[in-house]
């Protein structure tokens, strides 16, 4: 859940004069501005944001906001090395005088935080997770000064965010919990006279993401299900002690949905979600209002620009809103508005703010007059306020059920060989994703489940950036990598990029694959890759060399390690890496940094392809890089032994199999030979095989063009006087690339 990539856009001589002007400058009314273009109509805030927290004194994320006619109070999560902490900042209105405090202890936050103001104070809660334990945890505010905490232990193995509602004396939390497969909604509530627990739901079908609001007469809960390979928005009440059906909100048809958020007057509520149309992948805010689904869909947007947050908000006049920001990779993101009730949807009001190439993050909001907002780009958090033009809504025509076409999943391969008396299965898998832990768009879960439902995939792994991982977001993926594994059928592997402090002093990415233990080996001051290496033996893990070419983050030959490096990584969403060829007017490459480079030094390493993807939608629609890899068996086990043996092979995305061998031998191994060479070749892919090349020190020994699904062939030369390397290249007419691991000859007179 952490973009940390995008570097601060306002200077520290204004960060350091915006934190000593107060909230009562900066939430006059001079500079503000109001535009209306067409149909969108443009608001600004009014005047320069007030910096809370700068990333100088920690990354911040994840502001929550409160407000009382006398304060405002905005919670924040704060990254500290290798710990996160919990703040709390209170900003008078008047007088604008910032006071902050630290909440938690011991530097355990995980997820969170959520916070309500009650008649006692502020409360605040937070989800946390200290040697291998997870509990739930909440104080409460007097005075800036924490005179209540309560810690809720559960005996689950992980849980989730949690939620905070408050109603009638009574404070809510509500999370997921997770043990031996199966989901269970929880919910806890809160009195002076004790706590009642209750379980909302429970599933063996993935459920996460719940959500709470408080009617008059009762509680509202709802969360995410993937059910029958898609997304889900679910709904269940709490009324009089009693929970009603389970209602799902979004058509089964309709798509993916996810993330929902809730908001309410007391008398009715609105449920906001992120939605992805069958054979899309760009979000959209969806929503519903209490019982009437006639405005479920997709919310039109000003902009194909990826949709980034979804927020359901109830104003103080007890109008409902739905907010939402989009998101282009790092650049410029704006934030959107729309009033929502019985009768249909407002024009869109679009929040201007003041910094270029501002990215919008994390925000809350509280609708009030005039709105607060506070948000976090790039490790600061900000607070500012806007005011919202009087807009009415229009009727919408009812979508009903969508009728869309769903892209045809790939289909499942079936090559399997008898080697050396074991059978060997190709399986396809992706061992690079990111997730919104690091700088990508979905949650751990989403890129799991969408990699065996929707790109077919029989193996995944999550490799979120070790400068943005903390112990307990590290340990809650590696729990849903092995509850989401399917032994024979899906494998979840857990992992992480080694990336900045090391790309910093030009060693470049890495990512790291355990298949047992492990955890985030966090840069230092003065190590090197050996260092990282020797973790990797000390743990049996694989560490695999990334984009090794790309001047960004350029790989360093001179520390590679067999041992720790079995394999690298031939081509992902940064391109392909083979050779310089082809790449002499690329600027974002360097030359000496390639495939062949490392193979020219004498290095004996397997080829593998990873996507890299930020956004799990895009492989929806193409594939830019994954592995193929020969196993015993689809485990832990079986796909260990075939990266650390090189008995893998590298494809640009189609499901091509490749299969090579040399005097017997498969790919990955190192020979001696006295005799000539025999080569045998075989290739498959859905598309047509354009070419076949066997290739030596950087060059074709053997070309050939087919124009056929499938190709096999024999092919004899000498065996050459020093040692030498081979591998096979193949090439479809669509121009997907597949490439073996090389086969290591030595010449040999016995």
């Amino acid at each position: 859940m952490k973009s940390k990539q995008a570097s601060v856009l306002v200077p520290f001589v204004i960060l350091v004069i915006l934190s000593t002007i107060g909230f009562a400058q900066y939430g006059t009314q001079q500079g503000k501005a109001l535009r209306i273009n067409q149909r969108e109509i443009t608001v600004r805030l009014n005047e320069k944001p007030l910096i809370l927290h700068s990333k100088e004194e920690g990354w911040a994320e994840l502001p929550a906001l409160a407000t009382t006619p006398d304060y405002i109070y905005v919670a924040y999560d704060v990254r500290e090395g290798y710990e996160s902490h919990l703040y709390l900042a209170r900003v008078a209105r008047k007088g604008g005088k910032v006071e902050k405090i630290q909440i938690d202890h011991n530097g355990d936050v995980e997820f969170g935080p959520s916070i309500c103001v009650r008649g006692d104070g502020v409360w605040v809660v937070w989800t946390s997770y200290r040697d291998g334990k997870w509990t739930i945890r909440a104080s409460r505010i007097d005075g800036m000064i924490v005179v209540r905490e309560v810690a809720i232990s559960d005996s689950d193995s992980f849980s989730s965010q949690v939620r905070l509602a408050s109603a009638r004396g009574l404070l809510a939390f509500t999370w997921v919990g997770v043990r031996d497969k199966e989901f269970a909604i929880k919910a806890l509530f809160m009195k002076d006279s004790g706590i009642d627990t209750l379980t909302i739901y429970r599933s063996s079908r993935l459920a996460m993401r719940p959500d709470l609001c408080a009617l008059e007469d009762g509680w509202v809960f709802v969360w995410d299900e993937f059910i029958n390979g898609n997304y889900a928005t679910r709904m269940r009440k709490l009324k009089d002690g009693a929970l009603s059906s389970v209602v799902t909100l979004s058509g089964e048809r309709s798509g993916n949905n996810w993330e929902p958020h809730l908001a309410s007057d007391g008398k009715e509520f609105l449920v906001s979600w992120h939605r992805v149309p069958h054979g899309e992948e760009r979000t959209q805010p969806a929503l519903t209002l209490a019982n009437t689904i006639k405005l479920q869909g997709g919310i039109d947007r000003p902009s194909d620009d990826e949709t980034w947050r979804v927020r359901a908000f109830s104003a103080s006049d007890s109008s409902f809103w739905i907010v939402w920001a989009t998101r282009r990779m790092y650049r410029s993101t704006r934030l959107f508005l729309k009033k929502v009730d019985r009768d249909g949807l407002s024009d869109i009001i679009t929040v201007d703010f003041p910094m270029p190439k501002n990215f919008i993050n994390w925000f809350d909001l509280e609708l009030a007059k005039p709105a607060i907002i506070a948000w976090e780009y790039s490790g600061t958090i900000y607070l500012g306020d806007f005011d919202l033009p009087r807009v009415r809504t229009k009727p919408v025509s009812e979508p009903g059920e969508e009728m869309v076409s769903v892209r045809e999943m790939p289909k499942r391969v079936n090559y399997t060989i008898n080697y050396n008396g074991e059978p060997l299965k190709v399986y396809f898998g992706d061992h690079h994703n990111h997730t919104s832990f690091s700088d990508g768009r979905a949650y751990p879960d989403m890129v799991m489940m969408f990699a065996r439902y929707r790109r077919g995939l029989d193996f995944i792994c999550v490799t979120d950036h070790d400068v943005t991982l903390t112990p307990g977001e590290f340990a809650w993926t590696r729990e849903l990598a092995r509850t989401l594994t399917d032994k024979g059928e899906f494998v979840c592997l857990h992992g992480y990029e080694p990336s900045k402090g090391w790309a910093q002093h030009n060693y470049g990415h890495w990512n790291m694959l355990y298949f047992d233990g492990g955890d985030v080996f966090q840069y230092q001051e003065g190590m090197t890759p050996h260092d990282l290496q020797a973790y990797a033996k000390a743990h049996d893990a694989v560490l695999i060399p990334h984009h090794v070419a790309k001047k960004f983050a350029p790989y360093a030959w001179d520390f590679f390690d067999e041992a720790a490096q079995p394999v690298v990584e031939m081509c992902s969403v940064h391109g392909v890496f083979e050779m310089y060829e082809g790449h002499e007017n690329d600027p974002s490459m360097v030359e000496g940094k390639f495939i062949q480079d490392g193979l020219a030094r004498g290095y004996r390493f397997g080829f593998v392809g990873a996507s890299d993807y930020h956004n799990c939608f895009s492989s929806l629609l193409d594939e830019v890089g994954l592995t193929g890899a020969y196993v015993t068996s689809l485990s832990l086990g079986g796909l260990h032994e075939a990266y650390k043996k090189r008995r893998t092979f590298a494809l640009t995305g189609g499901r091509i199999v490749v299969d090579f061998r040399c005097n017997g031998h498969l790919m990955g191994e190192e020979i001696q030979s006295r005799d000539d060479l025999n080569f045998r070749a075989y290739a498959s892919s859905p598309d047509t095989i354009k070419t076949v090349e066997i290739m030596s020190w950087g060059e074709a020994i053997y070309k050939k063009d087919y124009n056929k699904p499938e190709v096999e062939f024999n092919y004899k030369i000498p065996r050459s006087g020093s040692e030498t390397y081979y591998y096979l290249r193949v090439r479809t007419a669509k121009g997907d690339f597949a490439w073996s691991s090389p086969i290591w000859v030595t010449p040999s007179n016995k």
